[in-house]
């Protein structure tokens, strides 16, 4: 492999294997998700639908996430995700089937959606806390960011291939692809060995860990602040969710357009996320990840009063290039302020809120929308998320007591490790 600083954590070969599944698997998910937005739109022309759809998924994972974090942190997280997968590509393939055989219903596709978000609760913290047992601490950042360009990689290809094969082959087969992606994940979690992919043994029930899990969030500002930034851009400044409405109804542009205007931030993302993982040393993370998620809100508000596509597109594309700065600067430092046997339980608590806030976002903005129009619905939300951002920077006090932090110096190992079961 060409010695590349930025690729520094694949020459781990447990960690390439993770990184290899988990780009089949984003391949799957988008362009399953490509193909749900599209189906749901065409069967009700109603924005409020594509709302409802990330709504059934966001409620059963911001309910699930802290018990799927228990589970990783008491439990062998291989084994864990070889279950998750082994389920969602059995219910991909029950949707894919529902599909060609005529049996069309926004409530099989909720349903789907609901079975996902249970998925995602006890596999995304699984997932995650398994990465630092693949490369050494001081790869640990280079890792977080070949996640994130793995996924923001097949969140380019993905949709995509979706909006091709939509128009080619119908929503069917297009669903069934998420259980390929399933399969691939799993035969690389089977060639995963010679590492600590189960914790320490903890004590106490499953609700006490949650309760440690909460307990050490909230008492750590460095944890804590980058959760709550997070969570709000994210529930409040993502027009993904009225894609197709953009894709058909204000460019004209068909799924194939759809998927060019799915994948627009991944591609910004990338970019940025390459940059990212070649630095050897990041100064004021806190302020860094404040102005990526700020500049954030107003590319999204700039997306919604695009005259075309190609501004449209401009627009995701600068919007991807704050959001994984904003991700991986967030991701990073809660990683180095989290001891192991808390990961599991910090890591469902930060994806709950990350992957939670989009996905309620998408309902926020459906609903919006519905009242008052997509158009303006986008802007509004851009301008607030961005407002948030710029309200919570001017919190006084902050500046002088985590602003001048350097992301070398925020590792828990530098410091007393909070206690915890």
């Amino acid at each position: 492999m060409l010695d590349i600083p930025g690729l520094a954590a694949l020459h781990h070969r447990n960690f390439r294997l993770l990184w290899v599944g988990q780009i089949a698997s984003g391949l799957g998910t988008n362009m399953q998700a490509i193909a749900i937005g599209w189906h749901i739109y065409q069967m009700t022309d109603s924005a409020l639908a594509l709302g409802f759809a990330a709504f059934f998924r966001a409620v059963p994972f911001m309910t699930l996430s802290l018990l799927g974090g228990a589970f990783a942190d008491s439990m062998d997280r291989r084994r864990l995700l070889m279950v998750t997968q082994g389920i969602q590509m059995a219910v991909s393939v029950a949707l894919a089937a529902a599909t060609v055989a005529g049996i069309e219903s926004p409530w099989i596709i909720y349903a789907v959606a609901l079975a996902g978000g249970v998925l995602q609760a006890f596999d995304g913290p699984a997932r995650q806390a398994l990465v630092p047992s693949l490369v050494p601490r001081e790869m640990l950042a280079n890792a977080l960011t070949l996640n994130t360009l793995a996924r923001q990689a097949a969140t380019i290809v993905g949709p995509g291939l979706g909006g091709v094969a939509i128009a080619v082959l119908g929503v069917g087969p297009t669903y069934l692809v998420n259980a390929l992606g399933a399969v691939v994940v799993v035969l690389a979690l089977v060639q995963i060995h010679g590492v600590a992919v189960k914790p320490a043994p903890s004590t106490g029930s499953n609700l006490q860990r949650i309760g440690d899990g909460l307990t050490f969030a909230w008492s750590e500002p460095l944890v804590l602040l980058p959760l709550a930034i997070d969570f709000l851009t994210r529930a409040l400044g993502s027009p993904r969710g009225l894609l197709p409405v953009y894709a058909r109804d204000i460019f004209g542009v068909g799924p194939e357009g759809l998927g060019w205007l799915a994948a627009a931030a991944a591609v910004g993302a990338v970019a940025g996320g390459f940059w990212l993982g070649s630095l050897r040393r990041t100064r004021w993370p806190i302020v860094l990840m404040l102005s990526a998620y700020m500049f954030e809100g107003i590319t999204n508000a700039g997306f919604g009063v695009s005259p075309n596509i190609v501004i449209g597109w401009v627009m995701l594309c600068l919007g991807g290039i704050c959001n994984v700065g904003g991700e991986v600067l967030f991701a990073t430092i809660v990683q180095l302020r989290t001891p192991d046997h808390l990961r599991g339980r910090t890591t469902a608590l930060t994806g709950m809120f990350a992957s939670g806030g989009p996905q309620l976002g998408q309902f926020q903005i459906g609903v919006l929308a519905e009242a008052v129009g997509p158009t303006t619905a986008v802007v509004f939300n851009g301008l607030v998320a961005a407002g948030v951002v710029l309200a919570i920077a001017l919190l006084p006090g902050l500046r002088e007591r985590l602003f001048t932090r350097e992301l070398t110096d925020l590792s828990v190992d530098r410091e007393t490790a909070p206690t915890g079961r």
